[in-house]
């Protein structure tokens, strides 16, 4: 039987790694306790956004520098790694 994730940091932080990040965003969040209409609240964004973001909807949201200034916003309300984050939009290339 192996251990959750959530007891071996070194594991979290590689599935997070593999997780999109949409996927990476909504599990935080979920973690935390918080609806979509709290992070939402809590950043001052319309749930819209939160949605676009978890589902990596980035098109939606206007010019990737909007996105990049999202995801920072979101990282920080979380406790993610924002840089790690913006490295992954980066490395998708598509905006």
């Amino acid at each position: 039987m192996t251990e959750p994730s959530t007891l071996d940091p070194a594991r979290s932080n590689r599935e997070q790694d593999d997780a999109g990040i949409g996927a990476t965003l909504r599990a935080a969040r979920e973690a935390r306790h918080m609806s979509e209409i709290d992070l939402a609240r809590a950043l001052r964004l319309e749930p819209r956004v939160v949605r676009a973001l978890e589902s990596e909807d980035f098109a939606a949201l206007s010019a990737p520098a909007f996105v990049r200034g999202y995801l920072r916003a979101v990282a920080r309300e979380l406790q993610l790694d924002a840089a790690a984050l913006l490295a992954r939009f980066d490395a998708l290339g598509d905006h």
